[in-house]
């Protein structure tokens, strides 16, 4: 019982860390998130359920999670503006004018843009090329989780 209360505070936590992401923290987060999702299957509800399940269903939730997340923020979605003043009230993380401009500076940096059109087109170029990343590093995350906590038959 114990285990279970442990995994859904840990699924919490994975749900409240889901806004805080940005370009500078999104790769940190998707690595953490991959550690949380081996932990969870591994050590908390091992026998409990499948992991060659678990694990890429908890893994594709994620993603889905943070591309809406992300893209609604980059594109200044209205209702997604939570999201980005919700971040700034966890420590070095600082207010954005607009969800576009959080994406890019996190609120750490002072970023000139405000809207999606008033970036020039390398910036959104390299928007997608880390947006493409996202599967890389919540892979490199579970991979560095089944390393670090192998299988436990007990």
């Amino acid at each position: 019982m114990k285990k279970l209360l442990a995994a859904a505070i840990i699924l919490a936590m994975w749900l409240i860390m889901m806004p805080l992401g940005s370009f500078l923290l999104d790769p940190g987060l998707l690595i953490l998130i991959g550690l949380l999702i081996v932990y969870i299957a591994r050590r908390l509800l091992g026998q409990q359920v499948k992991e060659q399940i678990f694990i890429p269903l908890l893994a594709a939730v994620t993603l889905v999670i943070f591309y809406w997340g992300s893209l609604s923020l980059y594109f200044n979605q209205p209702y997604v503006d939570f999201l980005h003043r919700f971040a700034a009230l966890f420590p070095l993380i600082g207010e954005s004018p607009s969800g576009f401009n959080f994406m890019l500076c996190s609120g750490i940096f002072n970023c000139p843009y405000i809207t999606p059109q008033e970036a020039p087109f390398y910036v959104h170029l390299a928007g997608g090329f880390i947006f493409a990343t996202y599967p890389l590093w919540l892979y490199l995350g579970i991979r560095l989780g089944c390393r670090l906590m192998p299988h436990s038959y007990s």
